[in-house]
């Protein structure tokens, strides 16, 4: 379903990025199929109809017997497994789910919460939360890289995880389970890490270098609509101007130095290291 959202969820200009990194024998190989389909259409006009025929037969025949297993199972689009059928039914299936989970969302924002906050006893007056894009450990010098790409962890105090893996591999479903809470594997769309930090009295502040495309039609976008103060450095879309991820430092000091008597929770979302924002 990542790949789903993905789409649904991705400018064009991140779109033409992924393509960039497709090895180019992939896209060979798909318009080498077409051709060989075209090919093959046009030259059965020219075969004899009593022996197309009986290739025609032939060859369904033959699919019959190989795909009895799946057929035979037969009980809804996505146990249709003969490609490539296969592929276009289990992309519908993703299509319907991605679209289901996304009205969940929609319709959460109108709804309270569910988290029951026992008490909160705040350590620090300030807690940030640093969401990362496309970043690799392995290079970052704080994990062994030659380079020194991470001087700043390397030195300050902290708490240093070594096994920390993203919870999928793309955008949409990594931050869907990873900020929002999911109950017997299914997530509970009211309950985030925002609508926590606000239940428990916490101001929340959400700034991102993202984009807001649309009517906060991405999954990060819409908790940080639900936060109380909410800063997209770039209005009106990915291709609206070139914002680099060190331009939300003054924002994220205005956040620091606002003063409240409550505990701050700020969510800063980089652009990161995608090739083409660099």
């Amino acid at each position: 379903m990542g790949i789903i959202a993905s789409v649904y969820e991705t400018n064009i200009n991140e779109t033409l990025e992924y393509y960039t990194t497709i090895p180019f024998w992939i896209f060979l190989f798909q318009a080498s199929y077409f051709i060989l389909f075209v090919a093959l259409m046009k030259l059965s006009f020219h075969v004899k109809q009593q022996a197309f025929k009986w290739l025609n037969t032939a060859v369904i025949s033959l699919l019959l017997v190989f795909s009895y297993n799946q057929f035979s199972d037969w009980n809804y689009a996505y146990k249709f497994r003969f490609y490539p059928v296969l592929f276009y039914s289990e992309f519908d299936r993703m299509n319907d789910l991605y679209l289901e989970q996304r009205d969940f969302l929609n319709q959460s924002a109108n709804v309270p919460s569910q988290w029951d906050i026992q008490s909160f006893m705040p350590k620090y007056k300030n807690y940030i939360l640093i969401i990362g894009e496309s970043m690799r450990k392995d290079y970052m010098s704080l994990y062994g890289f030659p380079l020194k790409t991470t001087p700043f962890l390397e030195r300050v105090k902290g708490t240093v995880f070594e096994n920390y893996y993203s919870a999928a591999p793309n955008t949409q479903p990594s931050l869907q389970l990873t900020l929002y809470r999911a109950e017997k594997g299914e997530t509970v769309y009211t309950d985030n890490i925002i609508s926590l930090a606000k239940k428990a009295g916490v101001k929340t502040y959400w700034i991102s270098n993202q984009g807001k495309i649309g009517e906060f039609d991405t999954i990060a976008s819409r908790i940080g609509q639900s936060a109380d103060e909410t800063i997209f450095m770039k209005p009106l879309g990915y291709n609206s101007k070139k914002v680099y991820d060190d331009e939300m430092l003054p924002v994220l000091d205005k956040a620091l130095k606002e003063n409240i008597s409550n505990s701050k929770l700020i969510v800063i979302h980089l652009i990161g290291s995608h090739p083409a924002f660099l």
